[in-house]
């Protein structure tokens, strides 16, 4: 008996860390799922971060956008920031038990803490997104260099770890200096 309520709090638990969860990836949803890809001019003729800081700033668009096409029912984007933890084998758990799939915006210094939980993550289908090294926000934007640099290193981590390269990037703080 005592087990079975065990086992019942524990899915209230997870059902109300999924609903949560879901809620607030509606909210931030129109600011942080948006799939750009360079265009090859831009990709060659911006390399500078400085330069490419500079045009961003100014308003230019580097980017074309990529073609929508509007799904057949309401979709939820659900996505995780500032992982892999200790918490994220048991977030993986519910969603595999719920199957459901997610994205995963990880730090530098967490997948190099927890590296087995990232492979874990993509090996289970998930996205994985890059949210820099760490949250020390007076360095991280003290300038465009330093978090160039944040984005690079974590890239880099990112693939020795799992050998992919990620396409997702989420600012830390929800934005750019």
């Amino acid at each position: 008996m005592h087990s079975c309520r065990t086992k019942t709090t524990l899915l209230q638990r997870a059902f109300f860390l999924v609903i949560v969860s879901l809620l607030c990836s509606m909210l931030v949803m129109p600011f942080s799922w948006n799939r750009i890809h360079a265009s090859a001019d831009a990709a060659e003729s911006v390399t500078d971060p400085e330069q490419l800081y500079a045009e961003l700033k100014s308003g230019q668009r580097l980017w074309k956008d990529k073609a929508y096409a509007a799904p057949e029912q309401p979709t939820v984007y659900l996505t995780f920031d500032d992982g892999p933890s200790a918490l994220t084998s048991k977030v993986l758990d519910i969603l595999r038990d719920e199957e459901v799939k997610a994205t995963f915006f990880v730090l530098g210094e967490q997948v190099k803490a927890h590296p087995e939980l990232l492979r874990q993550t993509v090996k289970e289908g998930h996205a994985i997104g890059n949210h820099t090294y760490d949250h020390v926000y007076k360095e991280l934007y003290s300038d465009v260099e330093t978090f160039w640099n944040q984005l690079e290193q974590t890239e880099q981590i990112i693939k020795e770890e799992t050998g992919i390269r990620t396409k997702l990037v989420r600012a830390p703080g929800g934005h750019l200096r």
